[in-house]
């Protein structure tokens, strides 16, 4: 088992609960436009599924969650700037996250997870510019923790997310953002893809949909900061939603 994994608790300490990464354009505008989730329906149809059915999109369990997600919880209010809600709102997602992946990160080993993927056919490689200069596999429990790191030292630098009351937050804040989550849901994917068995027999179905229904609601439907070709590994769930 690596030794990375022994960090996980610390992660957890506080918390309330590649593909070769392609960063965005650093020229990206974020404007109404831009917030218009593409019709990912459209997108997708006619694509095959390969004639399969996965277990978490069983009626059975699709639509286990704990209590009603809902759009207007992620809405932007009038009177709160699109920055400061888009990284409040990255933060407790990535809190729930790590709360997640340290009550199943037991099952996430070397042995049963050699790769960091998302089914047949998504396979995740790491890379971040300044340990990993060249997109590097790992085994999903090492790519998930480093991971983590990686964000939280992102969320917690004052150079992107300000603390102080009116500093600026940095011009690339919705790139960083886009990577952080899009990042993310590559956890919630390999979850899903490699552990939903044990997500089953611990009773996290409800847990986990709810904590992914509210990620999706606010990084996809509402503010469409993920690319619909990231999505493709969830869409069968995404799509029986109804997202």
């Amino acid at each position: 088992m690596s030794k990375i994994r022994s960090k996980v608790p610390a992660l957890l300490e506080g918390k309330t609960f590649s593909l070769d990464d392609t960063a965005y354009s650093e020229k990206e505008v974020y404007n109404k436009e831009t917030l218009r989730s593409p019709k990912r329906e459209e997108i997708w149809k006619g694509r095959s599924d390969r004639g399969r059915r996965f277990s978490f999109v069983k009626p059975k369990y699709v639509h286990q969650t704990i209590g009603a997600s809902s759009i207007e919880d992620v809405k932007l209010p009038h009177n709160v700037e699109l920055e400061e809600w888009l990284a409040n709102h990255t933060v407790e997602a990535f809190n729930q996250l790590v709360a997640l992946y340290g009550t199943l990160c037991d099952h996430c080993t070397e042995d049963t997870c050699p790769t960091m993927c998302a089914g047949a056919g998504f396979r995740y490689a790491w890379r971040d510019g300044v340990y990993y200069r060249k997109a590097t596999e790992l085994p999903a429990p090492d790519y998930i923790v480093t991971l983590f790191e990686w964000a939280e030292a992102k969320l917690t630098d004052p150079k992107l997310f300000p603390t102080k009351s009116g500093a600026k937050f940095h011009p690339d804040i919705l790139k960083e953002l886009k990577q952080i989550l899009k990042r993310l849901f590559r956890v919630y994917a390999h979850l899903y893809h490699s552990h939903f068995t044990e997500v089953r027999k611990e009773n996290m179905a409800a847990a986990l949909n709810s904590c992914f229904k509210y990620f999706i609601l606010f990084s996809v439907v509402e503010f469409n900061l993920i690319r619909v070709e990231e999505l493709e590994p969830m869409k069968d769930l995404l799509m029986a939603w109804k997202l």
